[in-house]
């Protein structure tokens, strides 16, 4: 079962800052990274994910420059909780389609943080922003793909990348993905991580793993 998404953000206000803990460790730690796992991705997938992450046959945590032992030194749990919590949020099973860009508009959206936006779940189909609109819709494959070709082939260089500045986190700065959608931008693209929409003209990432399973 796959805990449901967050419905308001997180409050910050009686967040408290005090001295460090003398452990970052422990049971405490293991258990909340596997709550997060489970939550996220279900027993099964977050039990598949977890014991490949950093593994030799397996792929680097997307979280954190974690160090690579040598083949015969590493351990099965190779990862940090915060490690956990990355691919528990890219590998969700919680899915974000059009009824969820209805019901929220992109000022709202922009107003959101990272960690809401990315608690969603993982965009399953394209949507656009239309000029003078103020929510995405659904659109079609077809015209979606003409409409990243058609920003493609108007560049002096096919191979150019268009810079993103990061937007400035609420909450952590890790997500790949920016909160603040620009009128300018008209397409999201389904292969995005989570549903936190993008600031760049378009963009499309190649399918993860769990994306192209479906």
């Amino acid at each position: 079962m796959v805990k449901p998404p967050p419905t308001d953000d997180v409050d910050e206000s009686a967040l408290r800052v005090g001295p460090p803990a003398e452990a970052a460790a422990g049971v405490t730690g293991v258990r909340v990274a596997l709550e997060h796992a489970t939550g996220q991705m279900g027993v099964p997938r977050a039990a598949v994910a977890l014991t490949k992450l950093n593994q030799v046959d397996g792929f680097d945590c997307q979280g954190c420059a974690w160090p690579d032992p040598a083949p015969g030194e590493r351990h099965h749990a190779e990862f940090c909780e915060n490690g956990a919590k990355a691919v528990a949020e890219e590998a969700t099973q919680a899915h974000v389609g059009a009824d969820f860009f209805a019901a929220h508009s992109v000022e709202e959206l922009r107003g959101r943080s990272e960690y809401w936006l990315g608690k969603q779940g993982r965009i399953v189909e394209p949507v656009v922003l239309r000029p003078g609109a103020s929510h995405y819709e659904p659109i079609e494959w077809g015209e979606a793909f003409a409409l990243v070709a058609e920003h493609l082939n108007a560049l002096d260089d096919p191979t150019a990348r268009r810079s993103t500045p990061p937007a400035r986190p609420r909450t952590r700065p890790r997500s790949s993905t920016s909160s603040s959608p620009a009128p300018s931008a008209p397409t999201t693209c389904p292969t995005a991580p989570t549903c936190a929409t993008s600031r760049a003209a378009t963009r499309c990432t190649r399918p993860s793993a769990s994306a192209r399973g479906r």
